[in-house]
C-alpha cells in the first residue's frame, strides 16, 4: 500500500462520507454508526465490515443498541428502523418527517422515537406499532430517560414525559434548548441552552436548583459524575467542569466547538472531541490536558468510552478512529457519557429494552 493510500493512524474503517454519528457498541463488540453517503454502518472491533443498511438520506444520528443485539435507527429520511445484529432490518416505520434524535429504550419496553414533526412516538420493539405519540412544544434535538422511567426531551423547551405519554412539566429558558437532558443524582436532570446557561432542573418538578454561565452556547449533553459535578462543552470551543450548585470549577479551551457530550473514564479523565478535528483527554479534577489525537476533519458527535479504555470516534475525514488510550472504561457514574452507555440506551436503568419485561 503507498504511503498515499494509506489510512491515518489508529483509522479502523473507512466510510463513503462523512460520519457525522457517533458509534454505538453492540453486545459482540462490533460498532454501528451512521454516514453521509446514507448509509448505516456495523464493523467488528477491529474494523472488518458486519453489514450495511441503506437508507434515503444522509445518517447522522446515533443508532441505539437494546441488550439482545437489536439496532434501532432514526432516519433523516423519516424512517425508524429495527435491524437485527446480522443487519436484516425488522420493521421499518414511516413517522412522516426526519428523524436526527438517538432513539432511547424505555424501562417499560417501548422505543422512543422524535421527529422534526415536533411528535415523540413510543413504538414496540419487536414490530414498531404505536403505543402512544405525544406533541413536542418545537423540533426534537435529545432524549433520555432516568431510572424512575421519566423520558426527557429537549425541543427548545425540555418536557418530561411519564412512562404512558403524559406531558408531566415543561421547562423553558431564555433561548431554546438543544443539548440532550442527562439525568443525574439525587432528582437533577442538567441541561446545556442557547442562552449560555448550564440549567440544574429538579426530574421531578422541572424548577431550576442552579444554573451556571457558559462563554456561548451549549449544543451537547452534559456527562455527569459520581459526586455530581457536570462537564459541558460550547460552542465556543470551551469545556466547564460545573460543581454541585452551579460553580465552575475549571474551564478548558479546545480550537473550535464541542457540539458532542464528554465522556468519563474510571481512570479520571474527561474525554471529548471538537470541530478541530481533535480528541482530547483531560484530568477530570483539574482540567489538565493529558493526550489528543488530531483527525483529517471535524468530528461534531460524541466520543464512544469502550471497555477497557479505548476511545472509538467517527470524523468528517470519513474515518472511524479507534485510539489505544488506557485510561479505563466508562466511570461509575450517573451518566457517564452521550446517552448514557456504549451501547447508545439513553436510559440510566440498568437493563432497558425488550428483553425487559413491563410491569
Amino acid at each position: 500500500m503507498s504511503a498515499a493510500s494509506a489510512p491515518p493512524p489508529h483509522s479502523v474503517f473507512r466510510a463513503g462520507g462523512m460520519i457525522g454519528s457517533s458509534p454505538a457498541l453492540a453486545p459482540d463488540g462490533a460498532l454501528v454508526f451512521g454516514a453521509r453517503d446514507r448509509k448505516w454502518y456495523c464493523v467488528g472491533p477491529g474494523g472488518e465490515p458486519r453489514w450495511v443498511v441503506l437508507a434515503g438520506s444522509t445518517c447522522d444520528a446515533t443508532p441505539c443498541v437494546s441488550p439482545d443485539g437489536t439496532v434501532f435507527l432514526a432516519g433523516h429520511d423519516g424512517t425508524a428502523r429495527a435491524v437485527s445484529p446480522e443487519g436484516v432490518v425488522l420493521w421499518a416505520v414511516d413517522l412522516g418527517a426526519p428523524s436526527v434524535v438517538t432513539p432511547v429504550l424505555a424501562p417499560a419496553g417501548s422505543v422512543l422515537f422524535a421527529d422534526d414533526a415536533a411528535l415523540l412516538r413510543a413504538l414496540d420493539p419487536l414490530n414498531g406499532v404505536e403505543r402512544w405519540r405525544l406533541p413536542l412544544p418545537g423540533m426534537p434535538w435529545g432524549a433520555a430517560v432516568s431510572a424512575s422511567g421519566d423520558a426527557f426531551v429537549s425541543a427548545g423547551d425540555v418536557v418530561c414525559v411519564d412512562a404512558d405519554g403524559r406531558q408531566r412539566w415543561r421547562f423553558q429558558a431564555a433561548e431554546p434548548c438543544v443539548a440532550a437532558p442527562a439525568p443525574g443524582p439525587d432528582g437533577l436532570m442538567v441541561v446545556g441552552s442557547w442562552d449560555r446557561h448550564v440549567y440544574g432542573l429538579d426530574a421531578g418538578t422541572g424548577t431550576v436548583r442552579w444554573k451556571s454561565p457558559v462563554d456561548l452556547q451549549v449544543y451537547g449533553g452534559a456527562a455527569i459524575a459520581a459526586d455530581g459535578t457536570a462537564y459541558v462543552g460550547t460552542r465556543g470551543g470551551r469545556v466547564h467542569a460545573i460543581a454541585p450548585g452551579g460553580r465552575v470549577v475549571w474551564t478548558f479551551r479546545a480550537g473550535d466547538a464541542v457540539r458532542g457530550t464528554p465522556a468519563l473514564t474510571e481512570g479520571g479523565k474527561v474525554v471529548f472531541a471538537s470541530d478541530d478535528g481533535v480528541v482530547y483527554a483531560l484530568e477530570a479534577a483539574t482540567g489538565r490536558e493529558v493526550a489528543r489525537h488530531a483527525t483529517g476533519r471535524d468530528v461534531r458527535s460524541s466520543v464512544l468510552l469502550l471497555p477497557g479504555g479505548r476511545v472509538a470516534a467517527g470524523s468528517w475525514d470519513f474515518h472511524l478512529y479507534v485510539l489505544p488510550w488506557s485510561f479505563g472504561g466508562p466511570a461509575r457514574a450517573p451518566w457517564p457519557q452521550y446517552q448514557h452507555d456504549p451501547a447508545r440506551t439513553g436510559s440510566a436503568d440498568p437493563a432497558p429494552g425488550p428483553s425487559k419485561e413491563a410491569p
